[in-house]
């Protein structure tokens, strides 16, 4: 299989000495990225005409910064990031709407079309996601003491619309047709990003011999989902899902310690010991988990004997019992507003200390055996926490 990527990169920064204690600079970039052949490769890999023509246009980044050196020990820095990112998928030539997609099961292989129940990356639609992020900082330095705030904040979008040709896929063994996947496509999901923040505070002391550095971290994460409305399709009446605020609610403390020893006092022979938590930077990912067009029953399946062998599915789609040459219908919600068998409990949806982290530690000894030569042992450890697991409530 072959497949054809293109990049490009046009880019460019400029400085402003507005004063001479303030300079702004900005930094501006478009990077388009287009995929002629998506899928071509990979665990699901595709024939020529099931691969998908893949740009994403626009793909850009604006980024101003501003700087203030007020005094010689007191420094501000603020800026922002703008990413906007629009990702096409479409059809290869000669592929129309009407194709239904197919699934060479024996070789995992997708052929004639884009299938739609492999997963929504290759699915045809267009996803635009647009990301701002802002940060703003205040560090003060003498000679033994360096005192640092500052805060940062992250808020973005991501609207996708996906379309399965016919709104179903064929599963085959060896060409003969085995089964059917519904899809209520096209539909649509707007995912929110309305606030991660972290506001942090860190302190560097030398004292004697020894350097110490410690610093807090809060975090508040927050988003939801976007009102949408899907008119009735193929297989699926017209639904209607409201907006939905504080989908998640996050609040975390984090300490961060870190201690420098000069162990003889020689310069020569330094021990450090570091310390640190970190939230895991979910985006937009969880609300999507959560978005009830995501959380509904979007797919569904069909065993089809094809008797006639006409390749062409003789039976009642509207009815869900076994008739004609379709297996019954998997999933008797199928294309309804009903949210799906799995949830989110609430216990990782709002409070504090739920979020998904991590600790980083860190020992490392140093030692200048001469000059220009030094040797370093270190031992890093690091383990995670809040890991999500699903749990069958049907059973003790």
């Amino acid at each position: 299989a072959t497949s054809r990527v293109d990049d490009n990169d046009l880019s460019g920064r400029l400085t402003w000495q507005a004063a001479r204690e303030h300079k702004i600079s900005v930094y501006i970039a478009r990077t388009p990225h287009i995929v002629h052949q998506r899928s071509a490769t990979g665990a699901n890999p595709s024939s020529p005409e099931a691969t998908a023509f893949y740009p994403v246009t626009p793909n850009m980044l604006a980024q101003p910064v501003w700087t203030a050196p007020v005094t010689n020990r007191l420094l501000f820095n603020a800026g922002f990031n703008y990413f906007n990112a629009t990702q096409h998928v479409e059809r290869q030539p000669g592929v129309t709407a009407d194709i239904i997609p197919a699934i060479e099961t024996s070789r995992n292989l997708a052929i004639r079309a884009t299938p739609g129940s492999v997963g929504s990356v290759g699915t045809y639609g267009v996803r635009k996601g647009t990301a701002w992020s802002y940060r703003a900082s205040a560090a003060y330095v003498s000679g033994s003491h360096a005192l640092k705030t500052g805060l940062t904040l992250r808020q973005g979008t991501d609207d996708a619309q996906r379309d399965v040709n016919g709104a179903m896929d064929v599963s085959l063994r060896n060409g003969v047709p085995i089964q059917l996947t519904l899809i209520a496509s096209p539909y649509r999901t707007i995912d929110h990003l309305k606030a991660d923040l972290g506001l942090y505070a860190q302190d560097q002391w030398t004292l004697q011999r020894a350097t110490l550095n410690l610093g807090l971290r809060y975090d508040y994460f927050t988003g939801g989902n976007g009102a949408v409305d899907i008119p009735a399709v193929r297989f699926a009446a017209a639904r209607k899902f409201p907006q939905i605020d504080g989908q998640v609610r996050w609040n975390d403390l984090s300490p961060r310690m870190g201690v420098a020893l000069d162990l003889f006092g020689d310069g020569k022979t330094a021990l450090k010991v570091d310390v640190g938590r970190y939230v895991l930077s979910d985006g937009t990912a969880i609300m999507s988990s959560l978005n009830p067009v995501v959380a509904s029953v979007l797919t569904a399946t069909r065993n089809w004997t094809d008797t006639n062998a006409d390749y062409i599915p003789n039976c009642d789609f509207t009815n869900a019992a076994q008739n004609g040459e379709c297996g019954p219908l998997s999933n008797q919600n199928f294309g309804k507003a009903n949210p799906n068998a799995t949830v989110f409990s609430d216990d990782i949806r709002y409070g504090h200390g739920v979020r998904p982290y991590n600790w980083d530690s860190a020992v490392t000894l140093q030692r200048e055996l001469m000059p220009s030569v030094s040797l370093m042992a270190g031992y890093y450890r690091r383990w995670y926490g809040n890991f999500r697991a699903t749990d069958n409530a049907a059973v003790t």
